[in-house]
């Protein structure tokens, strides 16, 4: 049978184990709840890139005659969100360079938002940037990787959730009604 304290103990322990939090018998916090920060729910990281298209997307209601690239690299951690996106149709027409300012993920998929800093098209400098991604496993998986096309509006756009850009719409949101096309050549890595 355990005495109060042990069992106060074991209470103690059951209760924070599950917040993310547990101390070593020592007092100091173990490795795990050290890293735990890092890796914890403020943590994500998306990255990768690839080909995609021509082809409709998956609701039917948007089609590319060309097929675009893309790199991704953006972090999102305690300190805030960061990273970069290049999107554009094949050999730099319409490329975009992203300053990513925003990023959400759940489960498998991402919301990657920020503000365009370069361009073939000088008028869309200073908007808004979402794109989608979806990793689906490794190259070799039966199942590809997605992407949705890139959605640019001047960040004055009612369109934008509140707070965008700092606040990406959700991940598995209704934001990207066209849906999906396949990454045909390249990877995506979305951890969170």
């Amino acid at each position: 049978m355990l005495s109060g304290r042990a069992l106060l103990a074991t209470a103690t322990v059951l209760a924070l184990v599950p917040a993310g939090i547990a101390v070593a018998s020592s007092g100091k916090a173990s490795k795990a709840t050290r890293l735990a920060p890092a890796f914890g729910s403020r943590f994500a990281h998306v990255y990768g890139g690839g080909r995609f298209g021509p082809g409709t997307f998956s609701s039917g209601g948007l089609t590319f005659a060309n097929p675009r690239d893309f790199s991704v690299d953006a972090r999102k951690t305690s300190a805030g969100v960061n990273g970069h996106v290049d999107y554009g149709v094949n050999a730099g027409v319409l490329l975009l360079d992203v300053d990513v300012t925003c990023l959400d993920v759940r489960g498998n998929t991402a919301a990657i938002g920020g503000i365009v800093r370069k361009s073939g098209d000088a008028e869309v400098v200073g908007d808004g940037f979402v794109m989608f991604l979806a990793d689906n496993g490794p190259p070799t998986s039966a199942a590809r990787d997605r992407s949705s096309a890139a959605f640019i509006d001047p960040l004055s756009a009612p369109e934008w959730p509140s707070g965008f850009p700092r606040v990406c719409p959700a991940a598995n949101g209704p934001f990207n009604a066209p849906g999906y096309l396949d990454v045909h050549s390249g990877d995506i890595v979305v951890q969170g």
